[in-house]
């Protein structure tokens, strides 16, 4: 059994209209998917994966499928405090160019 955590606006995507997402990730895996009542402190459903593992991995692969198509992805990045001023670029134009070039925000 696995558990993967998933942010609380999440759960409806995996669970779907009427249970419809669940119910066809249960049947194409074959794994066994069940979500947690509770969420955590910090605002994370808990989602319990079982099945033989490579039940599971498709599991896990079809949720993190379904995720990044459905919801904006948010990363953070440490830099040396040497580098900032490299990155920003004069007036900010290296970092503009890194976001129109991206689509990041």
């Amino acid at each position: 059994e696995v558990e993967m955590k998933v942010p609380q606006e999440a759960v409806k995507l995996i669970i779907g209209r009427q249970g419809a997402i669940i119910k066809q990730l249960r049947k194409e895996t074959g794994a066994r998917i069940d979500i947690e009542d509770s969420e955590n402190a910090q605002g994370d459903r808990v989602l319990l994966i079982s099945g033989i593992p490579v039940q599971v991995c498709r599991a896990k692969a079809t949720i993190h499928r379904i995720l990044s198509e459905n919801m904006p992805v948010s990363e953070e990045m440490l830099v040396p405090q040497r580098a900032v001023g490299r990155i920003i670029g004069r007036g900010g134009e290296t970092v503009r160019l890194i976001s129109k070039s991206s689509g990041a925000k």
